[in-house]
């Protein structure tokens, strides 16, 4: 009787994002339980490879939870596109504080200055607000799962603003020497990775304290 075939042979074929989300999972795990001592060698260097990564979902999570936590403050209304990041500082800043472990670990100056995510190629991307939602009601949204609300861009900077459209995948920033794709992050939802097939992988990481997002 024939040995089945080994596991990677029947699987289907997936991108290199789903690989490189395994791998994100993998450290935070590893950082999240094991003590930091254990993190030597070829874990440390995939921690310092990852820690990007896992930043910039933290980030777009507490920008995604600061931008609805406005809304509810103001009958429902989304911020003005043209001062989005200013209007939603004091909320912002109170999701940092509520994932202030994570935070230190992965995104440690994140809410200090523009909005944006640290990469491990060096460059620091930016976030943007969709501005077709500019001033919006969350009630008139017709479907919130399905809109966008942030997404990254290139380059970083203060109050970004542009009506959305996905970024070439081709120019996203590199993970492991691997295109990792671009964050969006809709209304409602966990934040996304958008893959080189055009789908969509959950990055969200913002697991403590979440009965109060």
């Amino acid at each position: 009787m024939e040995s089945p075939p080994p596991y990677y042979s029947s699987a289907p074929k997936k991108s290199n994002t789903g690989l490189i989300i395994g791998i994100v999972i993998g450290v935070v795990v590893l950082c999240c339980i094991l003590p930091i001592a254990v993190l030597g060698g070829l874990g440390f260097y995939g921690f310092s490879k990852a820690k990007g990564m896992v930043g910039c979902s933290i980030t777009f999570g507490n920008v995604q939870h600061a931008i609805t936590d406005y809304a509810t403050a103001h009958d429902g209304k989304l911020p003005n596109a043209a001062t989005w990041e200013t209007d939603i500082k004091p909320y912002y800043q109170t999701q940092v504080a509520k994932h202030a472990k994570e935070q230190q670990m992965f995104a440690p100056g994140a809410s200090n200055g523009a909005l944006g995510c640290s990469n491990d190629d060096s460059t620091i991307t930016g976030i943007s607000f969709n501005k077709a939602l500019s001033g919006k009601k969350l009630g008139e949204i017709k479907d919130p799962f399905d809109s966008v609300l942030i997404f990254e861009v290139p380059i970083a900077g203060t109050n970004l603003n542009s009506e959305y459209k996905p970024q070439p995948y081709e120019t996203s920033p590199q993970m492991f020497n691997k295109r990792r794709g671009w964050y969006v992050a809709k209304v409602s939802g966990a934040p996304k990775l958008l893959t080189k097939n055009g789908e969509s992988v959950d990055v969200s990481v913002n697991t403590t304290n979440s009965e109060n997002n």
